[in-house]
């Protein structure tokens, strides 16, 4: 099987950053497949340290119509001002089908250039979970490397994920828009551009 994996939120920080900057950096989704309907499910989230924010629980939306609130069960420094959270739950589904878990955070960092009003703009991140028993177990992508580089102006900006599957899947990326309040497209986002 080939399993997309979408990279959510490639943002630029190639402006001077305001004082005002919030938390949310970045974040992401993985899970493990413990029996048929019944999935594991990681959150891990990159956030500004010197921020008054901070999230001890975060709501997880599971993608069938039922939420849960993930306590966090780690939280440790990770470079300058970097704080990585981790938050982790299980959830048995009702049947086989295609779900979507995601969690939504006010306020990502400020100063985004290619999102207008980033300080603002809700910090999205999602995850699809596909239940299909004629396909076996399926659990998500593994990403090795942290997302915490640092762009520079007028550099090419490249970020490998490491990402490995431990299902022997072959992966694909795929940039997709950023999503912000209930998973929908930001508005005035620009797309960034190859030169």
């Amino acid at each position: 099987m080939i399993k997309r994996f979408l990279i959510l939120s490639l943002v630029f920080f190639l402006g001077a950053l305001t004082t005002s900057a919030t938390h949310n950096r970045a974040g992401e989704i993985t899970f493990n497949q413990v029996s048929l309907l019944t999935y594991r499910v990681q959150i891990v989230t990159y956030t500004k340290t010197s921020s008054p924010a901070d999230r001890p629980a975060l709501e997880i939306n599971w993608g069938d119509g039922t939420k849960d609130s993930l306590q966090r069960i780690s939280k440790t420094t990770v470079g300058p001002d970097i704080s990585r959270s981790y938050y982790e739950g299980t959830h048995t589904y009702p049947g086989p089908s295609s779900f979507t878990g995601f969690f939504e955070d006010p306020h990502r960092n400020g100063g985004v250039v290619n999102i207008p009003g980033s300080v603002n703009v809700p910090f999205y991140v999602e995850s699809k979970i596909i239940i299909n028993p004629s396909l076996g177990y399926n659990n998500s992508p593994v990403l090795l490397q942290p997302p915490i580089d640092n762009g520079a102006v007028n550099r090419l900006f490249i970020h490998n994920p490491n990402a490995y599957d431990p299902d022997g899947d072959s992966l694909s990326y795929e940039l997709v828009y950023c999503k912000g309040t209930a998973g929908l497209d930001i508005p005035g986002y620009s797309y960034p551009v190859g030169s």
